[in-house]
C-alpha cells in the first residue's frame, strides 16, 4: 500500500471531468478511477513532475477521490485507494 500525503490535492480539468462524468465545479463531489487512468487521461503535456510522482506510485490500483467545499473546482484528494489484485 502506497504511503501517500493525503493533502495532496490532483487536479482535473474540465475535460477530464467531462470523460469521466463528474462534475468540475460541485463542491462536493466523488470520482472513482484506476490511478494509471487518470495519469493517462491528462491531455497534451501531461501532468506536472509532482502530480506525475503522486500518481504513479498507485500503479493500475482504484483511487477513491473526493472533493469538499473547501476545495476549489477540479481539485481532489485521495480519500481511499484500492490495490489491483491479480
Amino acid at each position: 500500500m502506497p504511503d501517500y500525503d493525503p493533502d495532496f490535492q490532483v487536479y482535473t480539468d474540465m475535460n477530464q471531468c467531462d470523460r469521466f462524468e463528474v462534475p468540475y465545479f460541485d463542491t462536493e463531489a466523488e470520482l472513482v478511477v484506476a490511478a494509471s487512468t487518470l495519469l493517462e487521461s491528462k491531455g497534451p503535456g501531461g501532468y506536472d513532475a509532482s502530480h506525475t510522482e503522486f500518481l504513479s506510485q498507485f500503479g493500475s490500483g482504484t483511487l477513491v477521490l473526493r472533493r469538499t467545499g473547501e476545495q476549489c473546482p477540479g481539485w481532489w484528494r485521495v480519500h481511499n485507494f484500492i490495490p489491483t489484485r491479480w
